[in-house]
């Protein structure tokens, strides 16, 4: 999958779910997986959880090529917590930013997997919401080559 073309869809289906409802922040409960089902196997969602002082993080969906690359499916999984030491936790460290300033992020870089792989990425992080309730939610996908 090539890189600009997962941030180039990803990031024309977020702005036109922004414009059709006039908010800063698309709604993720009007998000449908069948728009983008040419690269969401590439993504994963986390729901954010802001009842204790500093936000929690769980994924409530991680992609077959996601699965593949990380090593395996932690979908249901807090991201903090049991997964402190997790490699591919480098890419969270965005999550912070991107609840400070909610407009896309991208980002690049490189972890080893938990088959001792080098993975380098590039990651589109999208952040979902309502004027309400806040950031509820940040999509990533992510283009990435694992090298042994």
């Amino acid at each position: 999958m090539h890189e600009k073309r997962l941030s180039h869809r990803l990031r024309t289906y977020w702005d036109g779910m922004r414009e059709a409802d006039n908010n800063n922040l698309p709604d993720i409960r009007k998000f449908n997986t069948g728009a983008i089902e040419d690269v969401w196997q590439h993504c994963f969602r986390v729901s954010i959880s802001s009842s204790a002082k500093k936000p929690s993080y769980k994924y409530e969906h991680m992609g077959t090529a996601i699965v593949q690359m990380y090593g395996r499916d932690l979908t249901g999984q807090a991201v903090d917590g049991v997964n402190q030491a997790f490699p591919g936790k480098v890419i969270y460290g965005k999550f912070n930013e991107i609840i400070s300033q909610p407009q896309p992020l991208y980002d690049e870089g490189f972890f080893m997997n938990e088959r001792d792989s080098l993975v380098k990425y590039r990651a589109c992080l999208l952040p979902f919401g309502t004027a309400k309730d806040g950031i509820t939610d940040i999509l990533v996908g992510l283009s990435c080559r694992s090298f042994r």
